[in-house]
């Protein structure tokens, strides 16, 4: 289906007049927003997309212009949980994670913060901003397990400094959740903080049956990676949270969980895929966020919704789908260009 512009909206967007860098021409275009596949040419400036359809401005002679005829473009993609100190580093994971299409990684901090302490720390999220790929971050409230000495780093100052950093999406992997069922002031302090600051709370709720989920909930925890089951999925997805389901080098879940929300028409719009904390080798062989909608694609998820669960799905919950997440006017020009919808790794 071609994409249209009518003769008002063309005037007003040749009174703006922007110069593109580069015209990709003759593709087609997964619109992640009205679930179309739309033939449409894209311009892009200054790291931005310009403009989405008919070019009604003409190409400059710095242009560049690439015809992608038979090809389709696709967002980039976007990993919602990631460990970036597994074994590798973020530099590597980094170059490996975009030759794959994935151009965006929510990292967790707990490493790199404990370390390094708060200053070096933010320190790094600003190196790591000027990387081609976008890392962005979510804090650890504690450490994993409880730490003789824990209080003084993970001060409620220290992470209040953290989480008001633009580079930070959530408070994230709270693993001891029997203390916020317990009712952990320092744990519920920072929660209301992060949601005053509309930043996302992740869960990590492994073994909590439905009454702790309930408690958990209700403390602000929005989302969780750990279900093992499709009927862990659907507890989760039925008190209002979203969930990321996870395919990693430690559980190959994926294709069982997946099977809890084949039927459920809207259940969708809530889950997004993880790799988590999968190590090289598993990313070696059996690639990144790509090769999740492969598998997603296998299992008779609907190609849009499978495309969704790692572009717009997680942009939206992290309160960023203004910059990614999409193939719009006014979005960084994070696109992959595939052979079709059915091979999500990138030419």
């Amino acid at each position: 289906m071609p994409c249209s512009i009518n003769s008002e909206s063309q005037t007003a967007v040749q009174n703006v007049a922007p110069e593109p860098d580069l015209i990709l021409e003759g593709a087609k275009v997964l619109n992640v927003y009205s679930g179309e596949l739309l033939d449409c040419d894209v311009a892009v400036g200054g790291g931005k997309i310009l403009h989405v359809g008919p070019i009604p401005f003409p190409a400059t002679t710095g242009t560049v212009q690439l015809n992608l005829d038979g090809k389709t473009l696709v967002p980039g993609y976007i990993e919602p949980h990631c460990h970036p100190w597994n074994v590798y580093n973020p530099l590597t994971l980094g170059a490996e994670a975009c030759r794959l299409g994935t151009t965006t990684l929510v990292c967790d901090n707990l490493l790199f913060f404990m370390l390094m302490g708060v200053d070096r720390f933010e320190a790094l999220m600003e190196t790591l901003a000027d990387m081609p790929l976008k890392f962005f971050w979510f804090i650890r409230l504690v450490p994993q397990t409880p730490m003789e000495d824990e209080g003084e780093l993970f001060s409620p100052e220290n992470i209040k400094r953290l989480l008001r950093s633009p580079y930070v999406l959530s408070v994230g992997e709270i693993t001891r959740w029997p203390e916020l069922v317990r009712g952990s002031p320092k744990l519920l302090e920072m929660i209301r903080f992060a949601r005053k600051l509309r930043k996302r709370v992740d869960g990590h709720t492994a073994g909590a049956k439905y009454e702790n989920l309930n408690a958990i909930a209700r403390t602000g925890v929005e989302s969780c990676h750990e279900s093992i089951t499709a009927g862990e999925v659907l507890e989760r997805l039925r008190l209002g949270m979203h969930v990321m389901l996870r395919q990693s080098s430690l559980r190959q879940d994926l294709r069982n969980l997946l099977s809890g929300i084949l039927d459920l028409p809207y259940a969708g719009r809530r889950v997004m895929l993880t790799t988590d904390s999968s190590t090289p080798a598993f990313k070696l062989e059996s690639g990144m966020m790509d090769r999740l909608v492969a598998i997603a694609l296998e299992e008779g998820v609907d190609p849009v919704e499978a495309y969704r669960m790692v572009t717009l799905n997680p942009a939206v919950y992290f309160g960023v789908e203004d910059r990614i997440g999409g193939i719009a006017p006014g979005r960084d020009a994070d696109m992959l260009v595939l052979s079709d919808l059915g091979h999500p790794t990138p030419e």
